[in-house]
Protein backbone atom coordinates (compact mmCIF):
# COMPACT_ATOMS: atom_id res chain seq x y z
CA UNK A 1 0.00 0.00 0.00
CA UNK A 2 3.05 2.27 0.06
CA UNK A 3 3.76 4.68 -2.77
CA UNK A 4 6.82 6.84 -3.27
CA UNK A 5 8.74 8.15 -0.20
CA UNK A 6 7.28 11.16 1.56
CA UNK A 7 8.79 14.59 1.24
CA UNK A 8 8.61 17.48 3.64
CA UNK A 9 8.32 15.48 6.87
CA UNK A 10 11.35 15.17 9.13
CA UNK A 11 12.75 11.66 9.48
CA UNK A 12 12.05 11.57 13.23
CA UNK A 13 8.39 12.34 12.55
CA UNK A 14 7.87 9.11 10.62
CA UNK A 15 7.40 5.52 11.90
CA UNK A 16 9.77 2.85 10.67
CA UNK A 17 8.98 1.50 7.21
CA UNK A 18 7.70 -1.78 8.66
CA UNK A 19 5.47 -0.03 11.21
CA UNK A 20 4.24 2.45 8.62
CA UNK A 21 3.28 -0.33 6.20
CA UNK A 22 1.39 -2.13 8.98
CA UNK A 23 -0.40 1.05 10.09
CA UNK A 24 -1.49 1.79 6.53
CA UNK A 25 -2.76 -1.76 6.12
CA UNK A 26 -4.79 -1.49 9.35
CA UNK A 27 -6.24 1.88 8.36
CA UNK A 28 -7.18 0.48 4.95
CA UNK A 29 -9.37 -2.16 6.60
CA UNK A 30 -11.64 0.61 7.93
CA UNK A 31 -11.81 2.50 4.63
CA UNK A 32 -15.35 1.46 3.66
CA UNK A 33 -17.08 4.49 2.21
CA UNK A 34 -19.42 3.70 -0.67
CA UNK A 35 -18.48 4.98 -4.11
CA UNK A 36 -21.28 3.83 -6.41
CA UNK A 37 -25.03 3.17 -6.12
CA UNK A 38 -27.26 1.46 -8.66
CA UNK A 39 -30.81 0.21 -8.51
CA UNK A 40 -31.09 -3.37 -9.75
CA UNK A 41 -33.68 -6.16 -9.91
CA UNK A 42 -36.43 -3.62 -10.40
CA UNK A 43 -39.88 -5.18 -10.29
CA UNK A 44 -41.77 -3.89 -13.38
CA UNK A 45 -45.08 -4.20 -11.53
CA UNK A 46 -45.86 -1.12 -9.45
CA UNK A 47 -47.58 -1.62 -6.12
CA UNK A 48 -51.13 -0.37 -6.81
CA UNK A 49 -51.51 1.48 -3.50
CA UNK A 50 -47.91 2.42 -2.72
CA UNK A 51 -47.31 3.52 -6.34
CA UNK A 52 -43.64 2.48 -6.17
CA UNK A 53 -41.59 -0.41 -7.57
CA UNK A 54 -39.64 -2.92 -5.51
CA UNK A 55 -35.89 -2.91 -6.24
CA UNK A 56 -32.49 -3.52 -4.70
CA UNK A 57 -30.17 -0.60 -3.93
CA UNK A 58 -26.70 -1.98 -4.65
CA UNK A 59 -23.93 0.01 -2.95
CA UNK A 60 -20.38 -0.74 -4.07
CA UNK A 61 -16.84 0.08 -3.09
CA UNK A 62 -14.30 -1.40 -5.48
CA UNK A 63 -15.13 -5.09 -5.82
CA UNK A 64 -17.16 -5.14 -2.58
CA UNK A 65 -20.89 -4.48 -2.57
CA UNK A 66 -24.05 -4.91 -0.53
CA UNK A 67 -27.69 -4.67 -1.57
CA UNK A 68 -30.63 -3.25 0.39
CA UNK A 69 -34.32 -3.80 -0.46
CA UNK A 70 -36.07 -0.53 -1.33
CA UNK A 71 -39.09 0.85 -3.15
CA UNK A 72 -38.47 3.42 -5.88
CA UNK A 73 -40.37 5.78 -8.13
CA UNK A 74 -39.19 4.21 -11.39
CA UNK A 75 -40.81 6.55 -13.87
CA UNK A 76 -37.42 7.92 -14.86
CA UNK A 77 -35.74 4.51 -15.03
CA UNK A 78 -33.17 3.20 -12.47
CA UNK A 79 -30.73 6.02 -13.31
CA UNK A 80 -33.35 8.70 -12.74
CA UNK A 81 -34.86 7.52 -9.45
CA UNK A 82 -36.14 10.59 -7.60
CA UNK A 83 -37.99 8.96 -4.71
CA UNK A 84 -36.90 6.07 -2.51
CA UNK A 85 -38.68 4.36 0.38
CA UNK A 86 -36.93 1.84 2.63
CA UNK A 87 -38.26 -0.22 5.50
CA UNK A 88 -35.51 -0.62 8.10
CA UNK A 89 -34.85 -2.71 11.16
CA UNK A 90 -32.49 -0.21 12.70
CA UNK A 91 -31.42 3.43 12.58
CA UNK A 92 -28.17 4.03 14.46
CA UNK A 93 -26.85 7.48 15.36
CA UNK A 94 -24.27 9.62 13.56
CA UNK A 95 -22.82 12.27 15.90
CA UNK A 96 -20.49 13.74 13.24
CA UNK A 97 -20.99 17.45 12.75
CA UNK A 98 -22.05 18.02 16.36
CA UNK A 99 -20.02 20.66 18.14
CA UNK A 100 -19.51 18.32 21.10
CA UNK A 101 -18.82 15.16 19.07
CA UNK A 102 -15.13 14.61 19.95
CA UNK A 103 -12.71 16.02 22.52
CA UNK A 104 -9.06 15.17 23.18
CA UNK A 105 -9.64 15.02 26.94
CA UNK A 106 -12.63 12.70 26.66
CA UNK A 107 -11.59 10.17 24.01
CA UNK A 108 -14.22 7.60 25.03
CA UNK A 109 -17.16 9.97 25.46
CA UNK A 110 -17.67 9.13 29.12
CA UNK A 111 -17.33 12.62 30.67
CA UNK A 112 -13.70 12.51 31.75
CA UNK A 113 -12.34 15.07 34.25
CA UNK A 114 -10.35 17.86 32.62
CA UNK A 115 -6.59 17.38 32.87
CA UNK A 116 -6.10 21.07 33.72
CA UNK A 117 -9.15 21.43 35.98
CA UNK A 118 -10.07 18.06 37.56
CA UNK A 119 -13.28 19.54 38.97
CA UNK A 120 -14.48 20.33 35.44
CA UNK A 121 -15.81 17.44 33.37
CA UNK A 122 -15.49 17.31 29.58
CA UNK A 123 -18.34 15.39 27.90
CA UNK A 124 -17.92 14.31 24.29
CA UNK A 125 -20.80 12.70 22.45
CA UNK A 126 -18.77 10.02 20.70
CA UNK A 127 -15.52 8.09 21.02
CA UNK A 128 -12.33 8.49 19.02
CA UNK A 129 -12.80 5.21 17.20
CA UNK A 130 -15.93 6.44 15.41
CA UNK A 131 -13.97 9.46 14.15
CA UNK A 132 -11.35 7.25 12.52
CA UNK A 133 -8.81 8.22 15.20
CA UNK A 134 -6.24 5.56 16.05
CA UNK A 135 -3.22 5.41 18.37
CA UNK A 136 -0.37 3.00 17.66
CA UNK A 137 2.63 1.88 19.71
CA UNK A 138 4.94 0.72 16.98
CA UNK A 139 2.51 -1.15 14.73
CA UNK A 140 0.20 -2.26 17.55
CA UNK A 141 -3.04 -0.35 17.88
CA UNK A 142 -3.72 0.77 21.44
CA UNK A 143 -7.27 0.52 22.70
CA UNK A 144 -9.16 1.24 25.85
CA UNK A 145 -8.10 -0.94 28.77
CA UNK A 146 -10.36 -3.96 29.13
CA UNK A 147 -11.31 -4.39 32.81
CA UNK A 148 -11.78 -8.11 32.17
CA UNK A 149 -8.26 -8.55 30.82
CA UNK A 150 -5.77 -10.56 32.91
CA UNK A 151 -2.82 -8.64 31.44
CA UNK A 152 -2.62 -5.79 33.92
CA UNK A 153 0.66 -4.38 32.55
CA UNK A 154 -0.40 -4.29 28.89
CA UNK A 155 0.04 -0.84 27.27
CA UNK A 156 -3.26 1.00 27.17
CA UNK A 157 -4.61 3.89 25.18
CA UNK A 158 -5.27 6.48 27.86
CA UNK A 159 -1.89 7.00 29.58
CA UNK A 160 -0.07 7.09 26.25
CA UNK A 161 -2.60 9.45 24.72
CA UNK A 162 -2.41 11.85 27.67
CA UNK A 163 1.32 12.18 27.16
CA UNK A 164 1.12 12.52 23.38
CA UNK A 165 -1.78 14.96 23.09
CA UNK A 166 -0.01 18.05 24.57
CA UNK A 167 2.70 17.65 21.93
CA UNK A 168 0.07 17.57 19.18
CA UNK A 169 -1.92 20.44 20.72
CA UNK A 170 1.20 22.61 20.99
CA UNK A 171 2.37 21.58 17.48
CA UNK A 172 5.65 20.13 18.70
CA UNK A 173 5.43 17.25 16.22
CA UNK A 174 5.16 17.43 12.44
CA UNK A 175 2.14 15.76 10.77
CA UNK A 176 2.61 13.32 7.91
CA UNK A 177 -0.30 13.24 5.41
CA UNK A 178 -0.74 9.76 3.99
CA UNK A 179 -1.91 11.20 0.69
CA UNK A 180 1.78 11.73 -0.05
CA UNK A 181 2.75 8.09 0.42
CA UNK A 182 -0.27 5.77 0.38
CA UNK A 183 -1.25 4.07 -2.84
CA UNK A 184 -4.38 5.40 -4.64
CA UNK A 185 -6.58 2.68 -3.14
CA UNK A 186 -5.14 3.23 0.35
CA UNK A 187 -6.22 5.45 3.28
CA UNK A 188 -5.08 8.70 1.69
CA UNK A 189 -7.45 10.79 3.82
CA UNK A 190 -5.49 10.03 7.01
CA UNK A 191 -2.79 12.17 8.61
CA UNK A 192 -0.21 10.65 10.96
CA UNK A 193 1.59 12.39 13.83
CA UNK A 194 4.56 10.41 15.14
CA UNK A 195 6.50 10.78 18.42
CA UNK A 196 9.83 9.09 17.85
CA UNK A 197 10.98 9.02 21.50
CA UNK A 198 7.98 6.89 22.50
CA UNK A 199 7.35 5.26 19.12
CA UNK A 200 3.73 6.47 19.29
CA UNK A 201 1.74 7.35 16.19
CA UNK A 202 -1.61 9.12 16.12
CA UNK A 203 -3.74 8.71 12.99
CA UNK A 204 -6.88 10.69 12.17
CA UNK A 205 -9.23 10.71 9.21
CA UNK A 206 -9.34 14.20 7.72
CA UNK A 207 -12.72 13.51 6.10
CA UNK A 208 -14.22 13.19 9.58
CA UNK A 209 -11.99 15.58 11.54
CA UNK A 210 -10.62 18.12 9.02
CA UNK A 211 -7.01 19.21 9.16
CA UNK A 212 -5.46 22.67 9.42
CA UNK A 213 -3.15 23.96 6.72
CA UNK A 214 -0.29 22.45 8.72
CA UNK A 215 -1.98 19.07 9.04
CA UNK A 216 -3.18 19.16 12.67
CA UNK A 217 -6.77 18.29 13.61
CA UNK A 218 -9.11 21.30 13.50
CA UNK A 219 -10.63 22.41 16.81
CA UNK A 220 -13.18 25.02 17.79
CA UNK A 221 -11.61 28.26 19.02
CA UNK A 222 -12.00 30.19 22.25
CA UNK A 223 -14.84 32.24 20.75
CA UNK A 224 -17.01 29.15 20.31
CA UNK A 225 -19.37 27.51 22.79
CA UNK A 226 -17.56 24.30 21.80
CA UNK A 227 -14.08 25.62 22.55
CA UNK A 228 -11.49 22.83 22.55
CA UNK A 229 -13.67 20.22 20.85
CA UNK A 230 -12.54 18.81 17.52
CA UNK A 231 -14.41 20.08 14.49
CA UNK A 232 -16.10 17.10 12.88
CA UNK A 233 -17.39 17.02 9.34
CA UNK A 234 -20.47 15.99 7.44
CA UNK A 235 -20.31 15.33 3.71
CA UNK A 236 -22.94 18.02 3.24
CA UNK A 237 -21.22 21.40 3.42
CA UNK A 238 -22.59 24.88 3.94
CA UNK A 239 -20.96 28.16 3.03
CA UNK A 240 -18.65 29.17 5.89
CA UNK A 241 -15.84 31.64 6.55
CA UNK A 242 -12.35 30.13 6.57
CA UNK A 243 -10.09 30.77 9.57
CA UNK A 244 -6.44 31.64 9.09
CA UNK A 245 -5.48 28.04 9.92
CA UNK A 246 -7.72 26.72 7.13
CA UNK A 247 -10.51 25.37 9.32
CA UNK A 248 -14.19 26.11 8.65
CA UNK A 249 -16.12 25.54 11.90
CA UNK A 250 -19.47 26.65 10.45
CA UNK A 251 -19.36 24.50 7.33
CA UNK A 252 -21.01 21.33 8.62
CA UNK A 253 -24.43 20.21 9.83
CA UNK A 254 -24.68 20.03 13.62
CA UNK A 255 -25.97 16.54 14.42
CA UNK A 256 -27.57 17.80 17.64
CA UNK A 257 -29.50 20.56 15.89
CA UNK A 258 -30.16 19.43 12.31
CA UNK A 259 -32.13 16.25 11.57
CA UNK A 260 -30.39 14.38 8.77
CA UNK A 261 -30.17 10.91 7.26
CA UNK A 262 -26.92 9.23 6.22
CA UNK A 263 -27.04 8.08 2.58
CA UNK A 264 -24.58 5.88 0.64
CA UNK A 265 -23.09 8.53 -1.68
CA UNK A 266 -23.39 12.23 -2.43
CA UNK A 267 -25.63 11.60 -5.43
CA UNK A 268 -27.42 8.50 -6.72
CA UNK A 269 -30.08 8.54 -9.39
CA UNK A 270 -31.99 11.78 -8.97
CA UNK A 271 -31.31 11.92 -5.22
CA UNK A 272 -28.56 14.02 -3.67
CA UNK A 273 -27.29 15.58 -0.46
CA UNK A 274 -29.62 18.27 0.86
CA UNK A 275 -32.79 16.61 -0.43
CA UNK A 276 -35.66 16.06 2.01
CA UNK A 277 -35.43 12.78 3.97
CA UNK A 278 -38.29 11.76 6.23
CA UNK A 279 -38.24 9.09 8.92
CA UNK A 280 -41.26 7.17 10.21
CA UNK A 281 -41.55 5.22 13.45
CA UNK A 282 -44.99 3.66 13.67
CA UNK A 283 -46.01 1.92 16.87
CA UNK A 284 -49.37 0.67 18.15
CA UNK A 285 -49.54 3.92 20.13
CA UNK A 286 -49.08 6.23 17.15
CA UNK A 287 -46.80 7.62 14.45
CA UNK A 288 -43.65 9.69 14.99
CA UNK A 289 -42.19 11.54 12.00
CA UNK A 290 -38.70 13.04 11.66
CA UNK A 291 -38.32 15.68 8.95
CA UNK A 292 -34.71 15.90 7.83
CA UNK A 293 -32.40 16.04 4.85
CA UNK A 294 -29.82 13.73 3.31
CA UNK A 295 -26.84 15.15 5.15
CA UNK A 296 -23.93 12.73 5.35
CA UNK A 297 -22.51 9.66 3.63
CA UNK A 298 -21.57 6.37 5.23
CA UNK A 299 -20.00 2.94 4.64
CA UNK A 300 -21.08 0.85 1.69
CA UNK A 301 -22.27 -2.03 3.89
CA UNK A 302 -24.64 -0.16 6.23
CA UNK A 303 -27.81 1.79 5.48
CA UNK A 304 -29.85 3.13 8.36
CA UNK A 305 -28.20 5.96 10.28
CA UNK A 306 -29.47 9.35 11.37
CA UNK A 307 -28.24 12.41 13.20
CA UNK A 308 -28.86 12.89 16.91
CA UNK A 309 -31.69 15.31 16.09
CA UNK A 310 -33.23 12.87 13.57
CA UNK A 311 -33.39 9.98 16.02
CA UNK A 312 -34.57 12.19 18.86
CA UNK A 313 -37.48 13.29 16.67
CA UNK A 314 -38.37 9.69 15.84
CA UNK A 315 -38.31 8.72 19.51
CA UNK A 316 -39.96 11.98 20.66
CA UNK A 317 -36.99 12.35 23.00
CA UNK A 318 -36.62 15.79 24.58
CA UNK A 319 -33.89 15.36 27.19
CA UNK A 320 -30.41 16.82 26.71
CA UNK A 321 -27.86 14.33 25.44
CA UNK A 322 -24.74 14.47 27.61
CA UNK A 323 -22.27 11.79 26.49
CA UNK A 324 -21.66 8.78 24.24
CA UNK A 325 -23.85 6.58 26.42
CA UNK A 326 -26.79 8.92 25.90
CA UNK A 327 -26.12 8.94 22.15
CA UNK A 328 -26.07 5.14 22.07
CA UNK A 329 -29.44 5.11 23.82
CA UNK A 330 -30.92 6.82 20.76
CA UNK A 331 -30.12 3.86 18.50
CA UNK A 332 -33.43 2.49 17.23
CA UNK A 333 -33.19 -1.28 16.85
CA UNK A 334 -36.37 -3.25 16.25
CA UNK A 335 -34.45 -6.45 17.00
CA UNK A 336 -34.46 -5.25 20.64
CA UNK A 337 -37.94 -3.69 20.87
CA UNK A 338 -38.26 -3.87 24.66
CA UNK A 339 -35.33 -1.50 25.18
CA UNK A 340 -37.41 1.44 23.93
CA UNK A 341 -40.91 -0.06 24.25
CA UNK A 342 -41.14 -0.56 20.47
CA UNK A 343 -42.96 -3.87 20.35
CA UNK A 344 -44.94 -4.12 17.11
CA UNK A 345 -43.21 -1.07 15.59
CA UNK A 346 -42.34 -0.36 11.96
CA UNK A 347 -39.43 1.85 10.89
CA UNK A 348 -38.93 3.44 7.48
CA UNK A 349 -37.37 6.35 5.60
CA UNK A 350 -38.47 8.27 2.51
CA UNK A 351 -36.02 10.34 0.44
CA UNK A 352 -37.45 12.86 -2.04
CA UNK A 353 -34.98 13.83 -4.75
CA UNK A 354 -34.90 17.31 -6.26
CA UNK A 355 -36.18 18.99 -3.08
CA UNK A 356 -32.98 20.66 -1.85
CA UNK A 357 -33.74 23.83 -3.82
CA UNK A 358 -37.01 24.24 -1.91
CA UNK A 359 -35.07 24.90 1.29
CA UNK A 360 -33.53 28.04 -0.17
CA UNK A 361 -30.25 27.51 1.65
CA UNK A 362 -31.94 27.50 5.08
CA UNK A 363 -31.07 24.21 6.79
CA UNK A 364 -32.55 25.00 10.17
CA UNK A 365 -34.73 22.38 11.80
CA UNK A 366 -37.77 24.66 11.54
CA UNK A 367 -37.38 25.25 7.80
CA UNK A 368 -36.67 21.59 7.09
CA UNK A 369 -39.86 20.68 8.94
CA UNK A 370 -41.88 23.34 7.09
CA UNK A 371 -40.75 22.16 3.65
CA UNK A 372 -40.85 18.50 4.64
CA UNK A 373 -44.47 18.68 5.80
CA UNK A 374 -45.55 20.12 2.45
CA UNK A 375 -43.59 17.50 0.48
CA UNK A 376 -44.92 14.63 2.58
CA UNK A 377 -48.46 15.88 2.06
CA UNK A 378 -47.90 15.93 -1.71
CA UNK A 379 -46.41 12.42 -1.65
CA UNK A 380 -49.22 11.08 0.52
CA UNK A 381 -51.93 12.62 -1.68
CA UNK A 382 -51.36 9.91 -4.31
CA UNK A 383 -53.43 7.55 -2.11
CA UNK A 384 -56.59 8.48 -0.17
CA UNK A 385 -56.34 8.71 3.63
CA UNK A 386 -53.82 10.58 5.77
CA UNK A 387 -51.61 7.51 6.20
CA UNK A 388 -52.90 5.45 3.29
CA UNK A 389 -49.80 5.58 1.12
CA UNK A 390 -47.43 5.17 4.06
CA UNK A 391 -49.28 2.08 5.23
CA UNK A 392 -49.35 0.68 1.69
CA UNK A 393 -45.60 1.19 1.29
CA UNK A 394 -44.88 -0.36 4.69
CA UNK A 395 -46.89 -3.40 3.55
CA UNK A 396 -45.16 -3.52 0.15
CA UNK A 397 -41.61 -3.12 1.50
CA UNK A 398 -39.51 -6.06 2.65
Amino acid sequence: MLGSPATGAKAQERPSDADLASIIEQLSAHHREGSRVEFVNVDPAMSPSCRMNAAAMKVSRGTDSKSFPVLIDNRGGPSGVRQMFAKLGRISVDADGAGRAYHAEDPFGDCSPSADQPSRRICALDNFSDAGMRLFLGAARLKRADPKSQTADAPTFLPNWRELWPLIRDQKLVPLPLKSIAAPEGPRDFNLIHWKERNLTFAFNTKIVPATHKGYPCRFGQESEYSGYFISATTFKKASPTRTDGCKPGQYLDSEKVPFLVVPTEKFGGIGLGDIAIGFLKTPAGLHIAYGIAGDTGPYDHFGEGSIAFNKALLDERRRIEDAGDVDSLDIDLAEPRRQHLEGASLAVLVLGGTRRLLGGDYSEANIRKVGEVQLKRWSAAVPGSEGRLNACLDAAH
